[in-house]
């Protein structure tokens, strides 16, 4: 898994990006950014990772190793249920501790 959150050119070199078997974007600010990640899409394709809203988590465009862009969606959990998820693991460890 490589991941960043400065998707450019810089940070994703082309040799590495074009060796990985799938590639996955979540909403991007720019078509650049979304090139760093995915590579050039098709002239007609409608999957495009920086028209994705930023208010839509979990929402991505991926990159299989055919080179088809397929739109998808990811389960998102928010940061407060995480919180909560952990805390509860925290309690369920020293609880079964004692």
């Amino acid at each position: 898994i490589l991941a960043t959150q400065n998707p450019t050119a810089d940070a994703i070199p082309t040799a590495i990006r074009d060796n990985i078997g799938i590639r996955a974007c979540f909403h991007v600010a720019t078509r650049e950014a979304e090139q760093a990640v995915l590579g050039y899409p098709a002239e007609n394709t409608l999957s495009l990772a920086y028209t994705i809203p930023a208010d839509n988590p979990g929402q991505a465009v991926v990159v299989t190793h055919d080179g088809f862009r397929r739109n998808v969606k990811f389960s998102y959990v928010p940061p407060y249920i995480l919180k909560r998820y952990a805390e509860q693991a925290r309690q369920a460890k020293e609880g079964a501790a004692l």
